[in-house]
C-alpha cells in the first residue's frame, strides 16, 4: 500500500501519525511505501523517515522535489528506508544523474521494486508494439535492440482527439 505524505499534511509529525496508524491497522505481511511528490524540504524528510523509522517502509518516493539532487542524496545518506526517484524525471539529462527505469533497475543491485501501471495511459501501453506486461508481481524486461521497446507508428502518426 503507498500513501501520499508530505507538505499536504502540513508538518513531518502528522504525516507520520497517519502512516503509524496505517502500520498498525495493516497486517505485517502488507507492506507499506510512502511519496512525498516532492513536496518536503530535505529536513521534513529527514524528520518524517526519522518519525517513522519502527514502521518498517517498503521506500519512501521522491521526498524532495526532483531538481534537489544533492537534497535527495541528503536524505538518503540520513536514512534507512529505500528512496524512490525518477518519476517525475523526463529527459536523457534528468535520468543522467539517476539512471532510472526498468532496465536501470534491471542492472542495479541496489534496486528491488519498480512501479508499473496497469492503468488505462495510452502512453504506456498504446505506443508500445509489444506490450510490457505485469505477471505475477513481476515484469520481464524487453530484449530487443536499445531498451527494448519498438513504438507503434500509427500512434505516434494519429491526430491528437479533442478534450
Amino acid at each position: 500500500m503507498k500513501m501520499r505524505v508530505g507538505s499536504m499534511d502540513g508538518a513531518p509529525a502528522v504525516s507520520a501519525a497517519r502512516v503509524k496508524a496505517a502500520r498498525a491497522t495493516l497486517r505485517p505481511e502488507i507492506e507499506v511505501a510512502v511519496d512525498a511528490h516532492g513536496t518536503s524540504t530535505v529536513a521534513e524528510a529527514k524528520r518524517f523517515a526519522h518519525l517513522t523509522a519502527d514502521c518498517d517502509l517498503a521506500w519512501f518516493e521522491e521526498p524532495v522535489s526532483a531538481d534537489d539532487t544533492p537534497g535527495l542524496a541528503e536524505v538518503r545518506a540520513s536514512v534507512m528506508v529505500p528512496i524512490a526517484a525518477g518519476k517525475s524525471e523526463a529527459t536523457r539529462f534528468d535520468f543522467r544523474g539517476l539512471i532510472a527505469g526498468l532496465h536501470g533497475c534491471a542492472a542495479a543491485p541496489a534496486s528491488f521494486t519498480f512501479e508499473y501501471s496497469c492503468g488505462a495511459n495510452p502512453m504506456i501501453h498504446d505506443i508500445l508494439t509489444t506490450p510490457v506486461a505485469a505477471r505475477d508481481g513481476m515484469i520481464a524486461i524487453p530484449g530487443g535492440p536499445g531498451l527494448g521497446f519498438s513504438i507503434a507508428d500509427s500512434v505516434i502518426a494519429a491526430p491528437a482527439k479533442p478534450t
